[in-house]
């Protein structure tokens, strides 16, 4: 399957101006509320959307997470999935928030990509491949091949790799492919070159993997 297709830096703009966002159900109670947006099983995921708490540590929130994976989960009839106002914990990391636990029962017969920002270390984006990459290969390669079609610099597993305690990790554990998506805060400024770099790469790869998880799965994805 031929993953990279040439495209200029206008119709890069025209395709990320194409996307509408929509709002989901809130669900969960003070301090563990989260919002879902339902579609399929090819999940997007912005679980640092909000501020939130990690081992008694109170963290900033990574805010455009949630309107880039509602992006990309109405591109391509997906699931967005993503936190609303402070949390009591770290959705990303505590097995037992109900954000944890949501995605791991919508994202069975799917995949999740795990949307966040890092501070900038010289590349733009951060793949990060859990703990069983050969798994998530149909998650990352056609991301990794629309990176550098469009000049992209990424780095994989560094500095963040997706193992242990985040939900890439976990969501790999039960069989369910994984990708952890780390992105400079450049990224969620519009008009600067790395928003529409990486933006529309995101857009054109999440489409093949609708393509490919929907074929895999039949009716059920």
């Amino acid at each position: 399957m031929e993953y990279c297709r040439p495209i200029d830096l206008e119709e890069r703009r025209e395709l990320i101006g194409r996307m509408a966002l929509k709002r989901g159900e809130v669900r969960g109670g003070n301090g563990y509320q989260y919002g879902v947006s339902l579609g399929s099983r090819l999940v997007f995921s912005a679980p640092h959307q909000e501020p939130h708490t990690r081992d008694g540590v109170e963290k900033i929130g990574e805010s455009g997470t949630a309107d880039l994976a509602m992006m990309l989960a109405d591109s391509t009839g997906g699931t967005a999935l993503y936190t609303t106002g402070f949390q009591l914990g770290d959705p990303n990391w505590d097995e037992s928030h109900v954000f944890s636990k949501e995605i791991q029962e919508l994202s069975v017969g799917g995949a999740v990509i795990d949307l966040h920002i890092m501070r900038n270390r010289g590349v733009e984006v951060c793949l990060g491949l859990g703990v069983d990459h050969e798994l998530s290969r149909p998650l990352w390669q056609p991301l990794l091949d629309e990176f550098l079609n469009a000049d992209v610099r990424v780095s994989m597993n560094w500095p963040f790799g997706g193992r242990g305690r985040p939900i890439t990790s976990k969501i790999q554990r039960l069989g369910v492919p994984a990708l952890q998506v780390e992105m400079v805060p450049e990224v969620f400024s519009e008009n600067t070159p790395e928003h529409v770099s990486v933006v529309s790469a995101l857009i054109i790869a999440s489409k093949t993997w609708r393509d490919v998880f929907s074929e895999k799965q039949g009716d059920e994805f």
